[in-house]
């Protein structure tokens, strides 16, 4: 058996009214429910509990992806904001600070499919220490985008919301 649960699914079947129901006596035979392989994607913005949980099921392996110098954990509740927002990575000690650490469990993905090559150059200079690679085609693959309103042409804009207000507790590294 193999399960992937993304982000929003495994935040549905976690507080799918309450953790309480889940492990009731009238469900402790889904409780006992385990797979081969368990794939956590998102797993740099998941809450450490939810990753464990998953991680719980897996008979055989669990595989949790992410990428720390993304979006983290987003906890708006002031009592357990310090204990949510910290991702699985800084948990492992795996990552501090943006600062990864040399490990055995982790590999980069490191060639990109989705953004502009002029956007993932930003990211690449600035987070990505010139590692991320493009996929071949992605310029001419982005070309209609880029033509389109309502910023035609411009294929980076950079907009100042620093008066906004920011939900995350963490920003990139």
């Amino acid at each position: 058996l193999l399960i992937f649960l993304s982000f929003s699914e495994l935040i549905t079947l976690i507080f799918r009214p309450s953790i309480a129901i889940i492990f009731s006596e009238a469900n402790a035979e889904s409780v006992r429910i385990a797979f081969d392989v368990v794939i956590f994607d998102e797993g740099s913005m998941a809450y450490v509990p939810q990753i464990v949980f998953a991680a719980m099921k897996a008979k055989e392996h669990f595989v949790a992806v992410g990428d720390f110098k993304q979006l983290a954990p987003i906890a708006e509740s002031p009592e357990g904001k310090e204990i949510l927002t910290r991702d699985i990575f800084s948990f492992l000690k795996i990552n501090d600070k943006g600062n990864p650490r040399p490990h055995n469990w982790l590999v980069m993905l490191d060639v990109q499919r989705r953004m502009h090559p002029v956007i993932s150059e930003f990211s690449n200079l600035n987070f990505y220490s010139k590692l991320l690679k493009d996929f071949p085609r992605l310029e001419e693959d982005r070309k209609d985008i880029v033509q389109r309103f309502p910023m035609k042409g411009r294929v980076f804009n950079l907009i100042n919301i620093g008066k906004f207000y920011a939900v995350a507790a963490k920003t990139s590294f």
